[in-house]
């Protein structure tokens, strides 16, 4: 899988920028606020329809006008497609060869991407839901099953909360189709994410011990699944407690509300760990799910790295290069920084791999580009 060309109009700061890759390493580089991210998000976009920040659809549009365009031209294994995705006048489109998707989540999967940003930290520090969303787009983009089960069970949670605030008598039949629907798809979506830490813990810790200091006799880093549902009946705990969630206007018990703890030594990651080696955790998880991506579809996802290197050390960052630069691993690779010599670095390793660079001016945007190729093998 790789992006071959990339066209952008109207998005965020960028008016129009026309941009070819390399099927390994494409970098930008530039100052903060040039417009390095926005390359980098509108790529995200177009796997997934949304903007890795979840801003509101209308906020990436260019200030002035009515709405922007992304377009691009991938390869997958023998094939070839593009992908396109307009917002006009509060209107979004999405299509694959000119025909637009009746579902957008018929779309996901076909271009699997995986982002590493510097809110992406929020993961090990932040709350369980941020967690939830990163376990749960890693299963997603090769489990179809999960993603329709996920959907059903947010919809079913919405209604269900709705009834709970309702003013008025809610009929009790209505309450048991909803909560029906959570028991099933939630013990599915349990039972998958068990499963998937199951599997993918020690892969992760491989991988930490890989880009960290860690010998293979070192201390390592494990990962924890906690869902109030293992061990309760998830129908009947839905039941027991309508009385006290209409009270509190919520949905108080269910795998919405699952966690995952990261732990080094017996205890969190986020309670002992510095930067650098919170860091170093992100960049496991995010690079342990590219390998097992791989081993379930045989496909590499696209890399999306921006501004990946601040906080980390030389040698963290030495690792780190190798990681990127190991095209039996990864797939194509896409970087942003502000500082040219990490590129410099990481080209050093590139001696059989194809890369592009470019450096993103400062120009206002109305007319040229404001990506200019610098580089190219």
């Amino acid at each position: 899988m790789f992006l071959h060309r990339l066209s952008i109009y109207n998005f965020r700061n960028i008016r129009r920028s026309d941009l070819t890759f390399a099927k390994h390493i494409n970098c930008f580089i530039g100052k903060n606020g040039v417009g390095k991210t926005n390359i980098i998000d509108s790529i995200y976009y177009l796997s997934f329809s949304k903007s890795p920040s979840n801003r509101d659809d209308k906020d990436n549009i260019t200030f002035g006008e009515s709405g922007f365009q992304l377009k691009a031209h991938y390869h997958r294994a023998e094939s070839e497609f593009e992908i396109s995705c307009a917002l006009d006048k509060g209107r979004k489109m999405l299509k694959r060869d000119g025909k637009e998707y009746e579902k957008v989540s018929d779309h996901i999967g076909l271009i699997p991407a995986i982002l590493v940003a510097p809110k992406d930290i929020e993961i090990i520090q932040g709350a369980s839901e941020e967690r939830r969303k990163f376990i749960d787009g890693c299963i997603s983009q090769f489990d179809r099953k999960y993603l329709d089960a996920l959907l059903v069970y947010k919809n079913a949670l919405r209604g269900r909360n709705a009834l709970l605030t309702s003013q008025t008598y809610v009929d009790p039949i209505i309450f048991e189709s909803y909560e029906e629907k959570l028991a099933s798809a939630g013990m599915f979506l349990r039972n998958a994410r068990q499963q998937f830490i199951d599997s993918f813990k020690g892969k992760v810790d491989e991988v930490y011990r890989r880009i960290s200091y860690d010998t293979e006799e070192g201390e390592g880093v494990d990962i924890e699944y906690r869902s109030q549902a293992m061990e309760s009946d998830y129908l009947t705990m839905l039941r027991s407690l309508r009385g006290e969630d209409q009270r509190r206007g919520f949905t108080t018990w269910g795998v919405h509300r699952d966690d995952y703890n990261f732990k080094r030594t017996g205890r969190k990651i986020k309670k002992i760990a510095s930067q650098g080696e919170m860091k170093t955790m992100l960049l496991a998880l995010k690079f342990a799910w590219i390998d097992m991506f791989v081993a379930k579809s045989d496909v590499k996802p696209i890399l999306l790295l921006d501004d990946i290197f601040d906080k980390l050390d030389e040698h963290r960052m030495a690792r780190i290069i190798d990681f990127i630069s190991d095209s039996q691993r990864t797939g194509q690779v896409f970087i942003s920084d502000t500082n040219r010599e990490h590129i410099t670095l990481l080209l050093e390793k590139t001696e059989n791999i194809s890369y592009t660079v470019y450096e993103i001016n400062e120009n206002d945007g109305m007319s040229e580009d404001k990506a200019v190729k610098i580089m190219e093998k």
